[in-house]
Order: C-alpha cells, then sequence, then structure tokens
C-alpha cells in the first residue's frame, strides 16, 4: 500500500469515529438521559429512532477505531 492510500484510511478511520460520537451525541441530546433508555426503547415505538442513532453511532465508532488501530 502506498503513502496516499495509509493516509486516506486514517483520514476515514478519524471520519468514522467523528461520525460515531457525533451521532451518539445526537440521540443522547434526543432521548434527554442514558439512564432508562434501554428500558424506553423496547416499551416505546417513538425512541425506535433514538436507538438506531445510538446502535449507528456505536457501529461507526468501533469501526473507526478498528481501522485506525489496525495495521496495514
Amino acid at each position: 500500500m502506498g503513502r496516499r492510500s495509509k493516509l486516506k484510511m486514517k483520514m476515514t478511520a478519524l471520519a468514522l469515529i467523528i461520525v460515531g460520537v457525533g451521532l451518539f451525541y445526537w440521540a443522547h441530546q434526543m432521548s434527554g438521559t442514558f439512564d432508562l433508555e434501554p428500558i424506553r426503547s423496547f416499551n416505546s415505538t417513538e425512541t425506535h429512532g433514538v436507538s438506531i442513532l445510538y446502535f449507528i453511532g456505536a457501529i461507526s465508532f468501533v469501526v473507526g477505531v478498528y481501522s485506525l488501530i489496525k495495521k496495514w
């Protein structure tokens, strides 16, 4: 792999981390609290979107961190 492609991969990984944190923060702002979110996500359909944002944010963050620390 060339030097430019490694730089692009690192920048993509950092972007995924930033997007993941941003989505997680947005979901937190929509829900208002971390405490009852898992309980409310099973009982109400209006918090379904918040749960999806939490999930996508977490996946994006994990993929970004994995891509950043993986040896290319």
